[in-house]
């Protein structure tokens, strides 16, 4: 009878030991990786690298493929694996641990929902494809690591205007940012990059800046890199952050400050507050709306319209490196947000509700 019992306890216990096995291998995404999914919200712990796979491959999350609107990668990781994430349509925000290194092949291909990303100052390479297609990525914070930026990278993102590149960025893929078409201004902060791939910057905007920081303006003008028609030195120790919310805004010409107001390039600061923008050429008037409150503000005339009716600006909206510039203040406090001046900081700070 002992024995018996013996036997069947035994069995329990392997039997659980085996159910657990099982589990921890349905819950693997790297060999010391694991995830879990609650929600719509996609958690990946541990440690290590996430698997490569391959387009069209079968990933553990792919039953909730359509479900899935957020990331959350744990401190431990520090590789996303190539394909990982891929084709993700309604992921529309991920966050990503200061661990991490690499951004595999394609990691986030064709996640077309997704807005904005913010790349955390530990990685270094971000290969090929890494966010193709992403076509509604209006922001990419890149981190201050970064070295390698792969092929097609960031490649058919046709609603970016800005892209600020770290200084120790060393290598640029062919086609990184090629069909970005709203893609205006690519601020650089260090040198030329040893390795320029062909086509990086092919199908952007035909108005494209390239904005290079003074302190390493020699170089750039003595590779003659990009024509002069676009090409214009800056100082970034001059640049005046502005942020919405708490987030910064990534301009493609940046703020400039006339007769004690700050202005600011109007398709950019309109986005980050959620509005819609238009454009008169006949007029020259930019159409902003908001919830209803329409806006409207014409090149060189102080007098501004919010819902047909007129304000008198200090400063009039400006044509600066063909690009529109309005007064900060004046137009935020037009939709009801809070514009305050960080003085020790050099910086504009907007609260508005979302």
């Amino acid at each position: 009878m002992i024995k018996k019992i013996f036997a069947l306890m035994l069995g329990m216990i392997i039997s659980a030991s085996h159910f657990t096995y099982i589990y921890a291998q349905d819950s693997a995404c790297g060999d010391n990786a694991q995830y879990s999914y609650e929600n719509g919200v996609l958690t990946i712990s541990g440690s290590g690298k996430i698997y490569d796979f391959e387009y069209g491959q079968n990933r553990p999350w792919d039953s909730y493929i359509n479900d899935i609107n957020k990331i959350i990668l744990e401190d431990g990781i520090t590789e996303i694996g190539d394909w990982a994430f891929s084709d993700l349509k309604n992921l529309t925000e991920a966050q990503l641990p200061y661990t991490l290194k690499t951004i595999g092949q394609r990691a986030f291909y064709n996640c077309s929902s997704i807005n904005r990303i913010t790349i955390p100052d530990g990685v270094e390479t971000i290969e090929a494809g890494a966010f193709n297609s992403c076509i509604n990525m209006l922001r990419i914070d890149l981190s201050q690591s970064l070295t390698t930026i792969g092929d097609s990278a960031f490649m058919n993102l046709p609603n970016l205007t800005a892209v600020v590149i770290p200084e120790n960025v060393d290598s640029i893929g062919k086609w990184a940012f090629f069909g970005c078409s709203s893609l205006t201004g690519i601020y650089f902060e260090g040198d030329v990059p040893n390795a320029l791939g062909a086509y990086m910057i092919s199908d952007i905007n035909e108005n494209y800046m390239i904005f290079v920081d003074v302190s390493h303006a020699g170089q750039w003008t003595e590779q003659n890199i990009f024509d002069s028609e676009h090409t214009y030195i800056y100082n970034k120790e001059e640049i005046i952050p502005l942020y919405i919310n708490g987030k910064r805004v990534n301009f493609d010409q940046q703020p400039i400050i006339k007769d004690g107001r700050t202005l600011v390039p109007v398709r950019a600061i309109f986005e980050a507050m959620g509005a819609v923008v238009g454009w008169d050429g006949e007029t020259q008037t930019v159409v902003a709306e908001r919830n209803g409150t329409i806006i409207k503000i014409t090149i060189n005339d102080t007098t501004m319209y919010k819902d047909d009716n007129p304000i008198t600006i200090d400063v009039p909206a400006v044509i600066e490196n063909s690009r529109t510039l309005v007064p900060a203040r004046a137009i935020s406090e037009a939709f009801g947000a809070e514009v305050t001046w960080d003085d020790n900081e050099r910086a504009v700070n907007i609260t508005i509700d979302t």
